[in-house]
């Protein structure tokens, strides 16, 4: 009956009953069955109404009382097919009347927070100008001409999402990470860009620490670069000199470059296994300088022979133990205790291990649907907890064992 009520207010145009419609047209998305397509594009158009209601304006649904949700049908389709119409945003326009590229990146960066990673390369050696590079062919190998395109340009700051969303999906993969997910959160609230204070994810081998890591920056819609540490026996992390032919700038402005952002996240995965040596520096030491923000907001990059502004990376780490680990690196980390997880979990990592499978196989769900209740039974006989290694094993050869049984 709610529902009912919910569909007719969003037919009469009443702006909460519209927003609340999203929430309902995805959940009868997810139980949905195969065939019904006009759900999950009922869905996807409730969402973007929400967040683009420019998209409905002057327009009164017709007919009722499933108008609206018609309307949302043909959006999510319009938007599957890729003929979504697509309004310019007002910071352009303003841009192309000022005229220039100049004023168009001038006002992109008025439209959201962003940061002045790098200013300027113009004391390096080279032809190359500080951001500028040279149209329709090569900038050339140099210092210079490498990162000119990147310098003196504000890079967006990515903005923190819906935390309460976010929260939903994680827990829904991490069922007993709960009280992590939220200490992790909670600092995010009233931030005006997603940055997370440093921490350290404690755990057993096998227990999804790493991939806990990895899926709170993607929730957080930051690019991740997990960086393994195990063997790592120098502080080239923190970028080499150009006076060696390995030189190459530190391993966050790189990330940042790549994402064209300038927040993105660094998991330091199993940091307790970097070398202790201090021959050439030490990873740990590097770290303890980038993780304090003061120092990062003018980090003198050894390849670049400049300050840049790393104050806006956010720094995950791993580990199977505390042993061994530096205290003061320890005293920077907020450190979480990861729990193996148990067997009322395996529903839904399954869930999420067969997602994973999907995208590494390049396969949709048509073709590689979630684990039947029977396949699920199987491995329980097997799983009763514990390593999500061992579970994601056992997820793959019931996976593989379905083209083996077509076979036979």
């Amino acid at each position: 009956m709610l529902d009912l009520v919910t569909l007719l207010l969003a037919d009469l145009g009443h702006g909460v009953a519209r927003l609340a419609y999203v929430d309902l047209a995805w959940r009868h998305a997810r139980e949905r069955e195969p065939g019904e397509d006009d759900m999950l594009y009922g869905a996807v158009g409730a969402s973007l109404y929400a967040g683009e209601s420019w998209r409905f304006e002057g327009k009164r649904p017709t007919g009722m009382p499933s108008g609206f949700a018609l309307q949302c049908i043909e959006l999510g389709r319009q938007a599957f097919t890729g003929s979504l119409q697509q309004r310019e945003p007002e910071w352009a326009k303003e841009a192309k009347a000022a005229s220039g590229l100049r004023a168009i990146e001038a006002a992109r960066a008025e439209a959201g927070p962003s940061l002045l990673v790098l200013s300027s390369v113009d004391h390096l050696p080279g032809s190359a100008t500080g951001g500028e590079g040279r149209p329709g062919g090569s900038v050339g190998t140099t210092a210079r001409a490498e990162w000119a395109p990147m310098a003196g340009k504000k890079l967006p700051l990515v903005v923190v999402p819906d935390l309460a969303r976010v929260k939903r999906r994680l827990v829904r993969e991490f069922p007993d990470c709960e009280r992590i997910i939220d200490a992790v959160l909670a600092p995010l609230a009233g931030r005006s860009f997603a940055y997370l204070s440093p921490f350290l994810l404690v755990g057993a081998p096998g227990s999804g620490k790493s991939r806990l890591a990895r899926r709170i920056g993607e929730e957080m819609g930051l690019a991740v670069t997990v960086y393994s540490c195990s063997g790592v026996a120098d502080a080239s992390f923190i970028g080499t000199s150009r006076m060696w032919s390995t030189g190459r700038a530190s391993v966050p402005l790189q990330a940042i470059r790549r994402a064209g952002a300038a927040s993105v996240m660094i998991v330091l995965d199993e940091i307790a296994r970097a070398g202790t040596r201090a021959d050439n520096g030490k990873l740990v030491d590097g770290v303890l300088g980038l993780t304090e923000r003061e120092t990062a907001r003018a980090y003198q990059d050894p390849y670049l022979e400049c300050p840049v502004d790393l104050s806006a990376v956010s720094y995950v780490a791993t580990s199977n133990t505390l042993d061994g680990l530096d205290p003061a690196l320890l005293s920077r980390f907020r450190v979480f205790e990861m729990p193996m997880p148990t067997a009322r979990s395996l529903p839904v990592l399954a869930r999420a291990i067969v997602a994973e499978l999907r995208v590494e196989r390049g396969l949709d769900a048509v073709w590689l649907p979630d684990l039947t209740p029977d396949e699920l039974d199987m491995i329980g006989t097997h799983w009763s907890g514990g390593s999500v290694r061992v579970l994601q094993q056992l997820v793959e050869v019931a996976v593989n064992g379905r083209d083996l049984g077509q076979a036979n």
